[in-house]
């Protein structure tokens, strides 16, 4: 029985087989290709008014079918993580109104394939502003009273002198309470982030305009308005001093750092939020710091920890070492130069700068006696420094402004009316005079812009400013702004370009966003 099985099976095969030999195939085995979608733009970049209406038309192209076979999917990237990501709209063609903050944001266009699933993106860049999105802030002194003018950038994308326009007395326009001179204003980022969520997300930072008044520090938010969340007494866990006198006040990253009465106050604003204490100067002995730092490293973890401080009574720097929640000085060299006691006055200190160096500006006994101190290193305690002198440097007795490039290794310094560039390492022979200010002008600063790592503005990091202020004439437009375009190779630098009709300006900041 067995055996009948298997010749039957056998037999099975073999008809079919021959079954299948004869078969005529009429079949249609014929292939295609999944359809092609291709999708580009007319600009590389989409600027657009918040609150303002985007249109645009994209060129789309298939190698088959037409766009009733498709769908079609407009979608912003506000964050990193998918939950932030809005979409705009499902019409091929874009049209709809912008409600997100300002800001420069991956916009794409998703064509799907009804019929086979099959999607395809195309990325463009698009640009989000306001009127204060971008721009340079001014603190301007108003009778005795701070007033903010802005020279707000009118397009995120192109860079030229046409490219500003001034508005004036944004104090008034934003409502903020009368407060009293100013002496100081700068642009920081405060981390306020959640790492458990995205570490970079730029949801997670605040982006504050800090202003110094004689009695008080103002906080600014994106729209120019007060942000109490980031007010220094708010967050401190002692009142400061009273009368307050803030000097100083700036954020690295996830450190905030006060200067007020001749301490220095710190805490981290990180993942653990931290609060002011004590002074960093006053835990083993009393004396006043100079009202800024020379860091190494500007946005990095523990930067009070990689920064040199200038003690004034003393006349030398000072440090944290790890593990202290204060200062300490420096123990003089068994042997070789010393260059932390160095019994000077100091008048301008930077850093990180040039080369990842830290800078200081102190003078001797008399005003011609300047050095320029140039810190390298990797941290404040084994930095070492080259000391330039300054005393054959033209009018540098009178200098009252000093700054340093990033880019490249040019010292600067103005007087009341002119301002000079050299190559600190070449000295002298490099020396070149790129501003005079008009009879009856002074200078009111001089410097260059100290940027977030969020900076868009590329080209502002070369761009030296030198405000001037007409002595007579009142206080609501006798200010101007003079850009210069620093250049390699010991090259004067360039004029930008002049911006006038300022209030009478005590200070710049270029707002990034």
């Amino acid at each position: 029985m067995k055996n009948d099985n298997i010749l039957l099976n056998i037999l099975f095969l073999v008809a079919f087989l021959l079954f299948v030999s004869c078969y005529d195939d009429k079949g249609n085995y014929s292939y295609s290709e999944i359809n092609q979608v291709e999708i580009s733009f007319e600009e590389e970049t989409y600027e657009v008014g918040r609150y303002m209406e985007l249109e645009i038309t994209p060129n789309v192209t298939f190698s088959t079918g037409s766009d009733h076979e498709y769908e079609y999917l407009w979608v912003v990237q506000t964050g990193r993580a998918l939950a932030q990501n809005d979409t705009i709209s499902r019409e091929k063609v874009l049209k709809t109104n912008i409600n997100i903050k300002s800001g420069t944001y991956v916009l794409f266009l998703a064509v799907k394939d009804r019929n086979t699933g099959v999607s395809f993106r195309k990325d463009v860049s698009l640009s989000v502003k306001t009127e204060l999105s971008q721009g340079f802030l001014f603190a301007c002194n108003n009778g005795g009273k701070l007033a903010i003018d802005m020279l707000a950038r009118t397009s995120l994308v192109t860079d030229d002198v046409n490219n500003f326009k001034l508005i004036k007395n944004l104090e008034l326009r934003q409502n903020l309470p009368p407060f009293s001179t100013p002496k100081s204003i700068r642009y920081s980022m405060v981390d306020v982030m959640d790492y458990m969520i995205d570490p970079w997300d730029p949801a997670y930072s605040d982006y504050i305009n800090s202003i110094i008044m004689e009695d008080a520090i103002l906080h600014l938010n994106e729209d120019l308005e007060i942000s109490t969340r980031t007010d220094v007494h708010i967050n401190a866990t002692i009142p400061f001093p009273t009368p307050f006198r803030p000097e100083n006040n700036f954020n690295f990253a996830d450190e905030e750092y006060v200067f007020a009465n001749g301490d220095v106050y710190w805490r981290s604003s990180g993942v653990t939020e931290e609060y002011f204490v004590a002074p960093m100067n006053t835990a083993t002995e009393a004396y006043a710091v100079y009202p800024d730092l020379l860091a190494f490293s500007e946005y990095g973890w523990n930067m009070h920890e990689n920064a040199l401080f200038y003690d004034v009574t003393n006349k030398r720097f000072v440090a944290q070492k790890s593990g202290d929640n204060f200062l300490s000085p420096f123990q003089p060299p068994t042997s070789g130069p010393d260059f932390h006691n160095i019994g000077k006055e100091m008048e301008y200190m930077r850093g990180p700068a040039y080369n990842n160096n830290g800078y200081a500006v102190v003078r001797g006994a008399s005003t011609t006696d300047r050095e320029l101190y140039v810190f390298s290193g990797r941290n404040a305690l084994t930095a070492t420094a080259i000391v330039y002198p300054l005393n054959n440097y033209s009018s540098i007795g009178n200098a009252k402004f000093f700054e340093v490039s990033s880019k490249y290794p040019y010292f600067y310094y103005a007087t009341d009316t002119e301002v000079y560039q050299c190559n600190y390492d070449l000295g002298l022979a490099t020396l070149v005079r790129v501003f005079v200010a008009d009879a009856g002008k002074k200078i009111a600063r001089m410097k260059f812009n100290r940027f977030t790592p969020d900076n868009t503005y590329r080209e502002g990091v070369d761009k030296l400013l030198i405000c001037v202020n007409s002595e007579g004439g009142g206080d609501t437009d006798c200010g101007e702004l003079h850009i210069y375009t620093i250049q390699g190779a010991n090259a004067a630098p360039v004029k930008f370009g002049t911006f006038s009709g300022i209030g009478r300006i005590v200070d710049v900041a270029f707002k990034e966003k």
